[in-house]
């Protein structure tokens, strides 16, 4: 009979634990954030044959690959050693299906696709770092026509009008922003130049150019003054003639890249100046749509390969959140920019996509600054995996915590029954043995 009792009190312990150990959580309970972790599904080199080769711009396109615009310098051309325009498309797996060459031209800065399934490039002109040239193709990299400018130019978007706006700068001795609409043909409709009138010799670059919704322009860059050395970012919003309606400065800070938001504001994406001394600060921050500041977030890479060039390119994930790329690697936050997680690679990420898939995918160029740099591609997958705060090292993922489970009250007594007739019957079966 003891013995009985005892496996009986064994099997309500179990199914009491295992009942709670299964119940979901209830209404008044709080579960954490669910977090991810990068994987890299695939990575792709390119061997151009040139000496430097960069990736600047990507684009994906309909049939899941993407189309990578950059430079190649010293590539051997009639015997000689040449730079110009580099255009490619690869499948989704990052295999090569072709590529261009434009002699002469110098480095391609900003890819788009066009509404006539074609592509436009946008950069500078070889020989002249001073003047900037666009380049339009057809869908399969043929040259359809090209225009030269007066500055260089950093970034270009097609209009909702059919034609084409970039930003760059303008100047000499001294540079501005510089803000230029186009026709379809690439013909100058108008130009703007836009001084901060900072003390000493200023120098502005505007380096990332995006269209309102209100038909207007936002333009994300940076100025330097001499002999101050004063560096700040800069946003400016304008009407859909140039006009200056509103400007946002980050002190201390590089901006490289703007972006709109769901919500109707803006993105931006930047870093520490090297000027400055900490170059390991990578810069997110989110204003509302008349350029008031929500928030502002900082991250410190964990990289020891020597020129630290901050965060390139941005996109907002379908989650809400954003995504960074930069000269270490990948970031990812969520719509406030606390960090979810990273992912180092090797080189500078300049251009950034979130692909079909929700993956993303990360373009570049790795090896060392003014002797070798080779072009790469990679695929990233997220899955659902450790809990990282963002209070950690960016570069620096955290270790998985093994978890325990609670016992709810109903548990707890459960068990204490339990234990209570285990200990009467155990009582009982040694009485019995000892008299025995």
């Amino acid at each position: 009979m003891a013995g009985k009792a005892f496996i009986l009190a064994i099997l309500f312990l179990a199914s009491v634990i295992l009942l709670q150990l299964t119940i979901p959580l209830s209404a008044n309970s709080v579960a954490g954030p669910q977090k991810q972790t990068p994987q890299i599904q695939w990575s792709q080199t390119y061997n151009t044959g040139a000496i430097l080769s960069k990736i600047y711009s990507m684009v994906q396109t309909s049939d899941g690959g993407y189309t990578l615009a950059g430079a190649l310098i010293g590539w051997i051309h009639s015997n000689e050693y040449d730079s110009g325009f580099w255009l490619a498309h690869v499948d989704s797996n990052g295999q090569m299906e072709w590529w261009h060459t434009y002699i002469g031209y110098g480095a391609a800065k900003s890819l788009i696709k066009t509404d006539d399934d074609g592509y436009l490039l946008a950069g500078t002109n070889a020989g002249d770092v001073a003047a900037g040239i666009i380049v339009k193709t057809d869908s399969s990299g043929k040259l359809e026509w090209n225009q030269t400018y007066e500055g260089p130019i950093y970034s270009v978007i097609q209009t909702r009008e059919g034609g084409y706006a970039f930003s760059g700068y303008w100047g000499g001795s001294r540079t501005f922003f510089w803000l230029v609409n186009t026709d379809a043909s690439g013909e100058v409709q108008w130009s703007r130049t836009y001084d901060r009138q900072l003390n000493g010799t200023e120098y502005d670059f505007a380096t990332s150019v995006i269209q309102a919704s209100d038909g207007g322009y936002v333009m994300a860059g940076y100025s330097v003054a001499s002999p101050s050395n004063y560096i700040s970012g800069y946003l400016i919003k304008t009407d859909s003639f140039g006009n200056v309606q509103w400007n946002r400065t980050f002190d201390n800070m590089e901006l490289f890249s703007v972006i709109p938001t769901i919500d109707g504001g803006y993105a931006v994406a930047g870093g520490m100046h090297p000027a400055i001394g900490d170059v390991n600060v990578w810069l997110l921050a989110k204003v509302d749509v008349a350029g008031n500041l929500e928030w502002n977030q900082t991250y410190y890479e964990n990289y020891e390969s020597g020129v630290i060039e901050g965060a390139k390119s941005l996109v907002q994930a379908s989650d809400g959140g954003y995504a960074v790329a930069g000269n270490s690697g990948l970031i990812k936050t969520d719509s406030s920019g606390n960090l979810q997680w990273t992912q180092t690679l090797n080189g500078t990420a300049f251009s950034l996509v979130q692909a079909s898939d929700g993956g993303y995918a990360v373009a570049g160029s790795s090896g060392i600054a003014g002797l070798t740099m080779n072009q790469y591609l990679v695929k990233i997958n997220t899955t659902d995996a450790i809990n990282m705060s963002s209070s950690q090292n960016p570069i620096e993922a955290a270790s998985p915590s093994p978890t325990i489970p609670e016992l709810t009250p109903v548990a707890f007594l459960a068990l204490a029954v339990a234990v209570c007739v285990v200990a009467v019957t155990l009582k009982r079966r040694f009485k019995v043995d000892y008299i025995t």
